[in-house]
């Protein structure tokens, strides 16, 4: 599997996750962008996405954690920044 394929596919699953997200398919979302944070832990802006979607549900305390991890915990209070528009 080359890198090219292997980041083009992980944007394509972080826009579909980013567009379930946007149409409140918050399960279908949360279980794409956590996939992809297994795959990529280094990406901060799919655990942020990830935190977002789990914030969306109504898992503060779950993404204040992944937040933390990222050592951006004063952003919590930004619920929209980090999700694309589709």
């Amino acid at each position: 599997e080359s890198e090219q394929y292997r980041d083009f596919y992980n944007n394509i699953q972080s826009n579909t996750a980013n567009c379930l997200l946007k149409l409140h398919f918050y399960d279908s979302s949360i279980r794409i962008f956590k996939k992809l944070v297994l795959d990529n832990p280094e990406n901060t802006l799919v655990a942020q996405n990830l935190a977002h979607a789990l914030l969306e549900k109504g898992h503060a305390d779950s993404a204040l954690l992944i937040y933390e991890r990222q050592d951006l915990a004063g952003l919590l209070h930004v619920t929209k920044w980090a999700v694309f528009t589709c």
